[in-house]
Order: C-alpha cells, then structure tokens, then sequence
C-alpha cells in the first residue's frame, strides 16, 4: 500500500515581502504598484486581497509587480502576496506581512498606508484594473 504525503516546506522558501509604490497620498485615477519580492526565481506569484487569491504572475526574477490602474475606493482593502514553486509537489512560501491600501474620503484623494486602518477596505471580487507586469529590476524606466 503506498502511502502519498505532500510536504508544504515553508521554511526552504522565506515569506515574501510586499511593497505599494507609490507610498504617499495620489491623487484619485492614478496608477499603483503592488510589489512582491522574493528570494528565489523561477516561481509564481500570488496576489491576495482580503486573503482571496486575485491573480497570479511567473515573472522570469525575483520580483513580481501587480499594478491597479485607475486607482478608486472599491480597491481598497489588506493585500499580501506569496510564491511558490512551478514543480510537483509545490514549495510554498508564507504569505507575506500584510499590507493595506485605503481610498480616503468621497473619491478626492487616495491614501496608500500600512495595515491599522480598516476605513475603506473591502471583499467584492477583484478590483478592476490589477494586471501583472513582469519588470526587470536591473533596468531603471
């Protein structure tokens, strides 16, 4: 009898780290970058918001960038991010520390700032506009 056991290895791939940019006040329709770096390559990555998977990237590096373009409240909400490996079974990482993006106000202003505030986070769905962008951090744009 032959008996089937997967192992998630968590401590073999670290917990990820996950960035907004740009991380001050903008003004509502701009674009924001949700970074997630890792430490290994050759992965994928995962975006989560309010612990509901969104999207997810291959990125040929360490680094995977989801951008929200447009940015407005109904994107608001806790983010994180996690890798794991592209072979069976899977090497998973941790998820990574969260992060919050809150839309402050009646749509004059967007806020981005770190996990505290529950003003303006939310659950519906996938907010519009998330789209992965495979950069390369070796090139400055």
């Amino acid at each position: 009898m032959a008996i089937f056991s997967l192992s998630l290895n968590s401590d073999s791939y670290p917990k990820p780290n996950i960035s907004l940019s740009p991380s001050k006040r903008i003004a509502p329709g701009m674009d924001i970058s949700l970074i997630c770096r890792g430490s290994r390559q050759g992965v994928r990555f995962k975006l989560y918001r309010a612990r509901v998977a969104l999207r997810h990237t291959e990125p040929p590096g360490m680094m995977a960038e989801f951008h929200i373009t447009n940015a407005r409240r109904e994107d608001g909400g806790i983010y994180a991010c996690q890798y794991e490996s592209l072979t069976e079974p899977p090497v998973i990482s941790p998820l990574s520390d969260p992060v919050e993006l809150v839309v402050a106000g009646e749509g004059t202003e967007l806020v981005v700032a770190g996990v505290g505030s529950t003003e303006g986070s939310g659950s519906k769905g996938c907010p519009a506009g998330i789209v992965p962008s495979h950069r390369n951090p070796s090139l400055s744009l």
